[in-house]
């Protein structure tokens, strides 16, 4: 989290256990990068490299051109133990800039300066980083990138104003662009697996919305269109997807409405051909944003601020139905609900990161709602025995015995 006064803070996310802060000298740019490692991000178009778990600045380098998106940091297989007078690569960056490239860097370091005491003991030295530009690659017409970058099975996935959707190896190897009718309006949303036995279509597809009202499905292998919703308004906020086993993809338009699509799959049967990956339209509820998706219900934002990505209220929707549980507008106890800072899509680790309005970070987690319904177990009942016909005794004679082995009651009982 970043507050006002340019500080970085560090948050585990189980406990809320503040693990350290970082002053910074002015406001971050763009969403900060986290890697295994580290934790980059944008002050003044200097990259600066804070270690993830101390809060300490690594380096601080300054690219020779301005960057137009957030960074995305990939380190090393195995760091340096120690520093020698040979540069080392170490980070991988990844980033565009305003001058329509992509733009692949790596991090080096070596020892630099060096400092000889009177005694072996005040000698110290320091190491020195640089940028080294390994590859760039030129944007049809200087595209330029504004979205975020993804990376999914060492193939790099982003968006251009110029109206296309890449897919560039970390060698720099390009595959063909899907072109869209017009400039895209959302970042850009990618599902993958590794599984090779898993062939759900619905689990590689990439996902974005263009300023021509469109929401395009694509494949992220071949980059080949699988289908498109026409929303007739402009598309917003980010493109959520829930899990396989309820597969809905959210869908936000600018006249503030949530459409929830649900995608059949593709299907091939034994001599016939393969059915291709469908859609249909579901529900839409009134929101501006989807937040996350849990076992049943969706969380859908609303009242988004206008200075960093959050929305002063809340909606949990039905998935199967579309209907509206519960909501929770803005209130003097919550002020805004984070929306990229949720958790698992499973019901068991679903997390809701809020702000309170006396500047405190809150964790909410999904639960089952209490109804005071218990279910009480009920004796077994015995089963009723027949009951045997009896004979009438005469007057003066005695009663038969029960049918039972019961005594037989007195002759004037009997009577009656």
């Amino acid at each position: 989290m970043e507050t006002d006064k340019h500080t970085l803070i560090c948050v585990r996310r189980n406990d809320g256990v503040e693990r350290w802060r970082c002053e910074l000298s002015e406001a971050i740019r763009f969403t900060p990068a986290v890697s295994r490692n580290n934790v980059v991000v944008n002050v003044n178009n200097h990259l600066l490299a804070i270690h993830k778990d101390s809060g300490y600045v690594r380096w601080k380098l300054l690219p020779r051109f301005a960057m137009s998106s957030a960074p995305l940091v990939i380190d090393p297989p195995v760091y340096p133990r120690e520093y020698v007078r040979e540069w080392k690569t170490m980070e991988t960056i990844y980033v565009g800039g305003w001058d329509g490239r992509f733009y692949s860097m790596l991090v080096r370091g070596r020892l630099g300066f060096y400092v000889k005491g009177i005694r072996q003991s005040d000698d110290f030295s320091t190491p020195e980083f640089d940028l080294y530009y390994s590859w760039h690659k030129t944007h049809k017409e200087r595209g330029i990138i504004t979205g975020n970058i993804l990376l999914r099975d060492n193939i790099l996935y982003y968006t251009a104003d110029d109206k296309q959707v890449y897919a560039v190896t970390r060698e720099g190897l390009e595959r063909e662009p899907y072109f869209m009718l017009d400039v895209p309006a959302t970042n850009v949303t990618v599902t993958s697996t590794n599984s090779p036995n898993v062939t759900n279509s619905f689990l590689n597809s990439i996902y974005v919305g263009a300023r021509d009202n469109n929401f395009y499905c694509l494949d992220r292998l071949t980059l080949k269109k699988k289908w498109a919703f026409a929303a007739g308004f402009t598309p917003a906020a980010t493109v959520l997807v829930d899990d396989p086993a309820t597969p809905y993809v959210y869908a936000t338009t600018a006249n503030g409405m949530v459409n929830a699509l649900q995608v059949h799959s593709a299907r091939a049967s034994k001599g016939q051909p393969e059915a291709p990956e469908t859609f249909a339209p579901a529900w839409s509820v009134p929101g501006a944003g989807a937040i996350a998706a849990g076992g049943n219900l969706v969380y859908i934002g609303t009242n988004p601020n206008a200075a960093f990505p959050a929305y002063a209220g809340i909606t949990a929707v039905d998935k199967a139905s579309g209907s509206v549980r519960w909501k929770v507008e803005s209130n003097a106890f919550f002020s805004h609900f984070l929306e990229f800072h949720a958790g698992s899509t499973t019901s068991d680790d679903l997390k809701i990161y809020a702000i309170a309005s006396d500047n405190r970070l809150i964790c909410l987690k999904e639960r089952v709602r209490d109804t005071g319904l218990r279910k009480v177990k009920l004796p077994t009942a015995e089963p009723e025995q027949p009951k045997m016909p009896t004979k009438k005794a005469k007057d003066g004679e005695a009663a038969p015995p029960a049918a039972d082995g019961a005594a037989a009651p007195p002759p004037a009982e009997a009577a009656k």
